[in-house]
């Protein structure tokens, strides 16, 4: 246990000391020890790990429509953020079941054909579009793996703590220690998670914006999906709430019509 401990404190102290960065556009900090061939790398295999196993859309109305959006976006990222290395390409896959899309390292981005019930025009699907490859350009995937590896050691830390203490009976410790990974979940894992969601709408909706897409339409996209709000507690989600979004958007609202006119 305790060479699996000071291996972790190793791996720690090379994160800390050689990862620290910032992400584009809100200048958050953040922490990432992969370097942009790995994850590229990375993203090459996870692509075409879902290519095989999927069943791509003949729909050429969507498939163009993606595209086109799509590729008006990253003109913007590629001209404004040095994207250029990134491998940008969209694909819709055929799963009405799934309203959803996202976007691997290095630029794959994917689209459920569920979503698109949802979608009522050009803007609202560039929100979509714009936040996924928001997450790639602020390496939102290499980043979580570092945070990950944080949290795994803050819980190693707790969980040592409570197995040393002499006043807890040995089937106490077993419960509390379980307490713990909850807690750090809840206190730092999943609150790290959503703010890269809030950080990928913030991103994505300067680049609706400076690509002549109006970031209003992001308010109308997420109106559609209230009842969510009642399913699970935001404390225990890796996504927001769509009301805490849009209340999120809304204060952003300001400056991105400044960057849309």
């Amino acid at each position: 246990m305790l060479v699996v401990f000071f291996k972790k404190l190793l791996f720690l102290s090379v994160i800390l000391f050689v990862g620290c960065s910032q992400a584009p556009i809100t200048h958050r900090g953040q922490i990432i020890v992969t370097s942009s061939s790995k994850e590229l790398a990375l993203g090459k295999k996870m692509s075409n790990k879902i290519l095989k196993r999927s069943k791509i859309s003949k729909n050429q109305k969507a498939i163009k429509m993606v595209n086109e959006i799509g590729m008006r976006l990253v003109e913007v990222v590629n001209r404004d953020y040095n994207t250029t290395n990134y491998s940008w390409k969209f694909t819709v896959i055929e799963n009405q079941w799934r309203a959803n899309a996202f976007c691997l390292p290095g630029g794959g981005v994917f689209v459920y054909s569920g979503l698109f019930p949802y979608i009522d025009n050009k803007d609202e699907l560039a929100v979509v579009l714009g936040h996924e490859i928001a997450h790639a350009l602020a390496r939102h995937k290499v980043e979580r793996k570092a945070h990950l590896a944080i949290s795994d050691f803050t819980t190693d830390i707790m969980k040592l703590l409570v197995f040393l203490d002499p006043s807890t009976i040995k089937g106490q410790k077993r419960r509390d220690q379980e307490r713990v990974t909850k807690l750090i979940d809840e206190w730092i894992t999943l609150p790290h998670s959503r703010t890269q969601e809030y950080e990928a709408d913030h991103i994505g909706l300067v680049l609706c914006a400076k690509a002549g897409y109006n970031p209003k339409s992001a308010l109308s996209f997420w109106s559609k999906f209230p009842k969510e709000s009642a399913i699970k507690p935001e404390y225990s989600s890796t996504h927001p709430t769509p009301i805490n979004r849009m209340k999120k958007i809304e204060k952003l609202m300001p400056s991105l019509m400044l960057l849309y006119k």
